[in-house]
């Protein structure tokens, strides 16, 4: 209303946006969307099971004691599941940087599953398609309205808006972050169990023997973070380019043809389309 508009600007900005744009029913869908994706899929491993539950069982940092106890255990197992899985485990364990952990690895090789299936760049696709058709018009309809003489007349068109426009774009693009990613970490959750050993140097997994003195948690936190900052980026193009445009049509297209249509491309692995998109950095996986 007018008077929300007038007592709270923050109100008419995201109005404006979000229910005269219809930015909100694209949010819900995206909700609806990010509910019913899919776990990121682990590569097979054979007697996997038995793995996981003597990483489980000897979880913690690898000294000789947990040397001592896996060679023991693996003396006494009698069938074969139980014999590779701890041979397997204990190999993983000799074969480990000094000062590295024994954790369940699932949930881990899960979210960095080097794009298996395709399913990192296909996240990333969807997360862009609806950041950007939410936050095409975000600029385009002042100049739409006419209003582009009377906002950079005045101290408030040029700073105020400008820095509301600016919360408005972060607001929406940490909710699409917060529903996809924040989705994907629960339904990794719930398929392959909780991230154990969050304190473990990240060096204990092989993806980053090579890794500095950082924790796993850190690693998480790191990675969707940098997915955030992209996404960022992301919202931030996408308002230079709306700004540029008369017509809110006009901002759609203009805005999908420089962002969504490359994405599309390296989404089925073209190799222009990689250098040309935010898609490759926003999955992460295979950086």
């Amino acid at each position: 209303s007018e008077m929300c508009i007038r007592d709270r600007p923050w109100c008419g900005e995201f109005g404006k946006l979000l229910v005269k744009r219809k930015g909100a029913i694209l949010l819900a869908v995206l909700a609806i969307v990010a509910i019913r994706m899919e776990e990121p899929p682990r590569a097979y491993v054979p007697y996997d099971p038995y793995i996981q539950h003597y990483q489980s069982e000897f979880a913690g940092q690898i000294t000789e004691h947990t040397i001592e106890a896996l060679e023991e255990a693996l003396d006494n197992a009698t069938d074969t599941g139980n014999q590779i899985g701890l041979q397997t485990v204990l190999e993983s364990a000799q074969n480990a940087p000094e000062g590295a952990w024994i954790l369940p690895t699932a949930p881990y090789d899960a979210i960095w599953s080097n794009n298996l299936n395709n399913y990192h760049r296909r996240t990333a696709l969807i997360t862009m398609l609806f950041l950007v058709l939410t936050l095409s018009p975000i600029a385009s309809q002042e100049r739409q309205n006419n209003m582009t003489v009377l906002l950079t007349s005045t101290s408030g068109g040029r700073k105020k808006l400008w820095f509301r426009k600016q919360v408005v774009l972060l607001a929406v693009t940490v909710f699409v972050w917060v529903m996809v990613y924040g989705g994907e970490l629960i339904h990794t959750v719930h398929a392959y169990g909780a991230f154990q050993c969050l304190s473990a140097p990240a060096f204990s997994l092989e993806l980053f023997r090579n890794a500095a003195a950082i924790s796993l948690g850190g690693m998480i936190a790191l990675y969707y973070g940098a997915k955030l900052l992209v996404l960022v980026v992301v919202g931030e193009i996408c308002f230079a380019l709306s700004s540029r445009c008369s017509k809110n049509r006009d901002a759609i297209l203009v805005c999908c043809a420089v962002l969504l249509i490359p994405a599309a491309l390296a989404a089925i692995g073209s190799a222009v389309g990689e250098l040309l998109s935010m898609l490759v950095p926003l999955s992460g996986v295979e950086m």
